[in-house]
């Protein structure tokens, strides 16, 4: 500090800290602007311990009155640095929710593009904010992100944040105890949020064809190489198979209707299957018809569909 008083204070703070922010407002927010008052408080604090002598009324005084106008300059100055997310408009949420054999489209203000599965919902600000772009989902939805370096677009998913500047990706929230984040364009950040501390870790940064698998009980996640379009199969109008592999067709059939497959005898993997289902047909039918042109029977247990058999040649 030049001569040690307040005005050197003042001046110092600004320097290093407020003028810095104020010159970059729209991507300073609101929760870090109290480390100015902060540094002001600890700087007064350790000033009034310097000046240990007895002061006289009007140096008293004097030293009364600068206090009180450094407060009002740093009050002054938070409200500069904050002008934007003081003077701002509260958003009004919408909610969007799909029943259990419903596909909806939604297009939000910014552009980008969502497409909500069957049995899920989405909240979204009307228009969104200054800083960022949040939206919260239940279920499963593919978003197609339009592109803006100043606002990163945020998913929220109970205590997981999926954060992209311009990409598409799908989440899959439907399972109570795994939720899945897969990578088409772009690359995707998602972060495990603390309910109670609201501390973030970072679990992975995802590219295209990557997925990562988190576990809402163990808290434990699995990053996987895949192919990002199978999992965007419940999107399409209809299922086309070509001599495709049971174990991918059972994956496919999962994500299309929203129900969990799982294979009595892992032999059967290999079986292939050669047809096509439109989005018209029920599950049971096109079940029914798997068992009928394969060697490959089903049964259903606690919501869980079970696949069995004797299993292939390879060469079939």
């Amino acid at each position: 500090m030049k001569n040690g008083n307040y005005q050197d204070v003042w001046e110092d703070i600004l320097d290093e800290t407020a003028l810095r922010f104020m010159m970059d407002e729209k991507s300073y927010p609101m929760k870090n602007s109290t480390r100015v008052f902060q540094k002001i408080d600890r700087a007064i604090s350790t000033q009034q311990k310097k000046d240990t002598f007895i002061a006289k009324p009007r140096r008293q005084t004097f030293r009364v009155a600068a206090t009180i106008s450094l407060a009002l300059v740093a009050l002054v100055t938070l409200i500069l640095i904050n002008k934007n997310y003081l003077f701002q408009s509260p958003l009004v949420w919408m909610q969007e929710n799909t029943t259990s054999n419903q596909r909806k489209g939604i297009q939000l203000e910014d552009g980008t593009q969502i497409w909500l599965n069957a049995g899920s919902q989405l909240r979204f600000p009307e228009k969104f904010g200054a800083a960022q772009r949040v939206v919260y989902l239940q279920g499963e939805a593919f978003f197609q992100v339009a592109e803006d370096s100043l606002r990163p677009f945020v998913v929220h998913t109970k205590d997981i944040h999926t954060t992209v500047l311009g990409t598409s990706f799908n989440i899959d929230f439907h399972d109570k105890e795994n939720l899945e984040v897969t990578v088409t364009t772009g690359k995707v950040k998602v972060d495990q949020i603390d309910s109670l501390t609201e501390n973030e870790r970072a679990l992975a940064v995802l590219t295209p064809n990557q997925q990562l698998t988190f576990n809402q009980r163990t808290h434990q996640s699995d990053i996987h190489e895949v192919e990002a379009a199978d999992y965007l199969v419940w999107r399409e109008e209809s299922l086309t198979f070509k001599n495709t592999p049971m174990q991918q067709v059972a994956r496919m059939l999962e994500q299309y209707y929203n129900q969990p497959i799982a294979f009595e005898n892992e032999a059967i993997w290999h079986c292939q299957l050669t047809a096509t289902f439109h989005r018209t047909e029920s599950f049971e039918k096109v079940l029914n018809t798997i068992s009928t042109i394969s060697d490959i029977s089903y049964k259903i247990r606690n919501h869980t569909v079970y696949l069995a058999g004797e299993g292939c040649d390879l060469a079939q």
